[in-house]
């Protein structure tokens, strides 16, 4: 698993960006992104990401 986050942009219009890599079961790696004003919601958007993107390729392989 990698994790990253930055954020864009500068003072109180500032939001933050996540970035994940993980793998799901050993399977191949998977990417999330989440960008929100608050790093924790912006975490979870990026893993929420991650782990819809990994469903996605398994019901294609099911197909």
């Amino acid at each position: 698993m990698d994790y990253n986050e930055h954020a864009i942009g500068a003072g109180t219009n500032a939001k933050a960006a996540a970035y994940i890599e993980l793998r799901v079961a050993g399977g191949r790696p998977v990417h999330g992104v989440g960008i929100d004003e608050n790093i924790t919601t912006a975490s979870f958007k990026a893993l929420f990401s991650a782990l819809n993107r990994s469903l996605s390729q398994q019901e294609a392989k099911a197909a």
